[in-house]
């Protein structure tokens, strides 16, 4: 069960030179693939984990 998310605009990602393309899926038409950055730059944008609120 996904219990936080982190959010990170793709022009964001494009400011550290990466990539964005889209890559739905058959449970997540939104999911997206991302390329062109280091581990550290990635955790660097999705930072802090934001507790997902309960329905």
């Amino acid at each position: 069960m996904l219990t936080s998310v982190t959010l990170a605009l793709a022009g964001e990602i494009e400011t550290f030179g990466g990539t964005v393309e889209s890559s739905p899926t058959k449970n997540n038409p939104y999911h997206s693939t991302l390329s062109g950055i280091t581990f550290q730059q990635a955790e660097q944008l999705f930072n802090p984990n934001i507790k997902k609120p309960t329905k």
